[in-house]
């Protein structure tokens, strides 16, 4: 019997490489993970984070919405309970608090770390990314004085 295809280090490649290569290729032409649970088995840390942030972003949605869906901040929570390790739940929470900045003092309620906080306190204190409700402006209107 012949070996197998040949790979560039001029070695034979092992037959039984070939079934799990292609159930990789197979996972990858379903799509990526369908859960948040699923991330977690995304290689790459970067493509793990982004994947959660599209996980989570439909129970955020769900939350920013007027009314708030029933039970939309409950399946968050735990949702968010569920990433490992603290670093990243904050992440997500930090991204939440910039995407749905009149729910931020809500998210960075939550943050962990310090790192966290301390972004959180910035999110928190810049009232241009929308943290406090205002009165919407026509042109040429001059925002109101604060004293």
């Amino acid at each position: 019997m012949a070996p197998g295809p040949r790979a560039d280090t001029g070695r034979a490649v092992a037959p039984r490489a070939l079934p799990r290569l292609a159930l990789a290729l197979g996972l990858a032409a379903c799509g990526g993970p369908e859960s948040l649970a699923d991330c977690a088995a995304v290689a790459d840390p970067a493509a793990r984070e982004q994947c959660r942030w599209e996980q989570i972003q439909p129970l955020a949605a769900g939350l920013a919405a007027t009314p708030p869906a029933p039970g939309a901040a409950a399946a968050l929570d735990a949702a968010l309970a569920t990433v490992e390790p603290a670093e990243s739940r904050d992440l997500l929470r930090l991204r939440l608090s910039i995407a749905h900045p009149t729910e931020a003092a809500r998210f960075c309620r939550g943050a962990e770390t310090t790192g966290a906080q301390e972004k959180c306190r910035q999110v928190l204190g810049r009232p241009h990314l929308g943290t406090r409700p205002r009165a919407p402006r026509g042109p040429g209107q001059d925002a109101p004085k604060t004293p």
